[in-house]
């Protein structure tokens, strides 16, 4: 999974989606943030998982690759559902998912 801003630098990118989460279910359970320019994903329910995204320049814009995961077993089964609702939000603040 690769995510892909072309206007927006890491600080916007992670201040968009937590502010876009602040009313969501979703939102209740995940918590993001950055690390440098890397993104973390936590979430935490009935376990906990961890999602990191590895930062690199894209021509005028930024890209994340999903660099390491490790989800609780009690997650497994919804990871398709989780990834395509954060695949809307980030559709949704302009950016693209691949």
């Amino acid at each position: 999974m690769e995510i892909y801003f072309r206007d927006k630098g890491p600080a916007e990118v992670v201040s968009a989606i937590t502010n876009s989460l602040g009313g969501r279910n979703l939102g209740q359970i995940m918590q993001i943030r950055l690390a440098g320019e890397d993104i973390h994903v936590t979430i935490k329910k009935v376990g906990t998982s961890n999602l990191e995204f590895s930062h690199s320049q894209d021509g005028g814009g930024h890209r994340w690759e999903l660099s390491k995961e490790k989800l609780a077993l009690s997650h497994r089964p919804f990871k398709g559902e989780i990834i395509a609702k954060l695949t809307r939000l980030i559709t949704q603040l302009g950016g693209e998912v691949v």
